[in-house]
């Protein structure tokens, strides 16, 4: 893997600022749903279920507060990784993994080009956090308000899977967007 020494250091496009203020926004959302439901959560609730939508596995009510606050510290590194992204490209290379079709675009002579490219990777970033994003609000979701009815909402299955197709999707279509853009004639 060839080492980054030198790019032209951009802020983060406005796509990638939006993408931010979004994930920001469901996390704050799942937080302010947690806290107003919290106290009105029987003591006992369901902690898992089965691919039928029944719960198979109960727990305490304070799992509410765990797995929120699991994915919004993931989501939290994701900010830090972006704030200090050319610190951890150019100091720390292991830490920041570029896909392997950046490595060929970089021609090592034009740092302008270079930090325009790297600016475009990660601004793509931003989508699984955004994506994390709504995978906590929908779990947070469902926890809370599968309780009262005895059995999870039917879809959860599909919609967790639909996120992450939808993500995927859109990461390999960003991708191969900047390949074409930055690919050498």
């Amino acid at each position: 893997m060839p080492k980054i020494t030198s790019a032209r250091r951009y802020p983060l496009e406005g796509t990638a600022r939006v993408l931010i203020a979004i994930a920001i926004l469901l996390n704050l959302a799942v937080w302010a749903m947690v806290g107003y439901y919290y106290q009105s959560l029987p003591q006992t609730i369901p902690t898992h279920f089965g691919l039928n939508g029944t719960p198979d596995a109960y727990g305490s009510r304070t799992v509410v507060l765990l797995e929120p606050t699991i994915l919004t510290l993931l989501v939290a590194g994701f900010l830090v990784a972006l704030r200090f992204r050319y610190t951890l490209l150019f100091k720390y290379p292991w830490a920041v993994r570029l896909p392997a079709f950046v490595y060929g675009l970089m021609d090592g002579r034009n740092a302008e080009r270079q930090g325009r490219l790297l600016n475009k990777v990660f601004t793509v970033y931003t989508v699984p956090m955004v994506m994390v994003s709504m995978l906590n609000l929908l779990i947070s979701y469902l926890i809370i308000f599968s309780t009262g009815s005895g059995r999870g909402a039917v879809p959860w299955l599909e919609c967790i899977l639909a996120i992450v197709a939808v993500m995927v999707a859109v990461i390999f279509l960003r991708y191969r967007a900047i390949y074409r853009e930055f690919k050498v004639r």
